[in-house]
């Protein structure tokens, strides 16, 4: 990484509080944790963006629509389906949430 540079930054009160309890309870100290949020920040940013396909785009509208109709599982459902497979004793398929 280099030398480091001191600099000075402004945070709310509210954000220096949280950042301190954050650091502590990762155990490193809030430069550390702040320099750390700051890596992670710059390489999320540096991302390549994708724009789905029109196949994407029709199966997420596809998707949307079925939740609005009340096609789809919860995900207690999808556990003790899950669970009932193990046992090999599932005795319908879910077919949608008890909304």
């Amino acid at each position: 990484m280099g030398a480091a540079k001191r600099i000075t930054i402004s945070l709310p009160e509210e954000m220096v509080r949280a950042a301190d309890g954050a650091a502590a309870r990762q155990g490193c100290s809030r430069s550390e944790l702040i320099r750390k949020a700051l890596e992670w920040h710059l390489r999320v940013q540096a991302l390549p963006v994708e724009e789905p396909t029109r196949k994407e785009r029709e199966a997420l509208a596809a998707g949307r629509a079925q939740h609005a109709r009340g096609e789809f599982a919860t995900i207690d459902e999808i556990r003790r389906d899950l669970h009932a497979d193990l046992l090999g004793n599932r005795t319908k398929k879910s077919e949608k949430a008890s909304a």
